[in-house]
């Protein structure tokens, strides 16, 4: 906070605005204000009567008093004035044009000796289709979509149980987070069968079990779109009812090569610890007397 001592002696300190006036923060009428106020400042300062910051001689209460006469200069109520002030500099403040207001009927003439020569048409057409009911408009949603948090339990090598899908009660291993929020896992294939493949977190169970994939490399081709399905078109009814089969889906060959460089690495780390393979391979479930809220994973 800048002394006063630089430019007067034997004057308080400066407000916001004053050490924003002195630094050049402030042009035009602000430093004339500032100089002004100084002015004034100084002359009664040599009358012997107490002055604030903003120039003036204020009342002396109590609270004056013990804190000093002309209270802080750096209150709420004394910095707010000097911050919307200072937001306006810069503004233009020119008046916006006029709006023209078009009537609510246009004349046009018309063609025909009995038909009066001029009529009124309406400038907006009104709508010729009201529906019976009213139809309500959807909200706009404004809310941005994030990543979605990731559970603590769940990190790169846990081996999660899956509850839903093709492969319910499989053992798999978690890779990555894709970035729709899903899970990136896999069996491995060679093991237990589960390709590579998205789950959500909330249909799986984290495990104890860790396996350790520092070595696996993930491809970068391997993402959300790498499981999009390419549409087929549409075979003719003919066809179907004269019983033409369908078409027989190849598997690409560069996804066998991905699937076998991620699964590669994985299974090296996998024969590393004893029982881990079989303890992928087996399967997961509830048997008759199992108490689900007492088993630890």
């Amino acid at each position: 906070m800048a002394r006063s001592k630089e430019i007067a002696p034997h004057v308080g300190r400066y407000s916001r605005s004053q050490v924003a006036a002195k630094r050049g923060l402030y042009k035009g009428r602000w430093r004339q204000r500032w100089e002004e106020n100084l002015k004034t400042r100084w002359e009664m300062k040599k009358q012997g009567r107490s002055v604030d910051n903003r120039g003036y001689q204020p009342k002396c209460t109590v609270l004056g008093a013990m804190m000093g006469v002309g209270g802080i200069s750096f209150s709420t109520v004394a910095t707010s004035s000097d911050i919307r002030l200072f937001s306006s500099i810069g503004k233009k403040t020119g008046t916006a044009p006029a709006k023209t207001e078009s009537p609510a009927h246009t004349e046009k003439t018309v063609g025909g000796k009995g038909n009066g020569e001029k009529r009124l048409v309406p400038t907006n057409k009104a709508s010729k289709y009201y529906p019976a009911e009213d139809v309500k408009k959807p909200k706009v949603s404004r809310k941005t979509v994030g990543k979605t948090a990731l559970r603590a339990s769940i990190t790169p090598g846990t081996v999660l149980i899956l509850l839903a899908g093709r492969f319910a009660g499989k053992r798999v291993v978690y890779l990555k987070q894709l970035d729709s929020g899903l899970l990136l896992v896999s069996g491995p294939f060679k093991i237990n069968g589960v390709p590579l493949r998205r789950v959500s977190q909330a249909y799986v169970i984290a495990t104890s079990t860790k396996v350790d994939i520092s070595g696996v490399s993930v491809p970068e081709t391997v993402n959300d779109a790498y499981f999009t399905k390419s549409k087929v078109a549409k075979g003719s009814k003919e066809g179907e009812f004269f019983g033409e089969g369908k078409e027989k889906k190849v598997f690409p060959e560069e996804k066998k090569s991905e699937q076998k460089s991620v699964d590669a690495a994985l299974i090296a780390s996998i024969k590393k610890v004893d029982n881990l393979a079989k303890y992928l391979k087996a399967s997961w479930g509830l048997s008759k007397g199992d108490r689900f809220h007492e088993l630890k994973f």
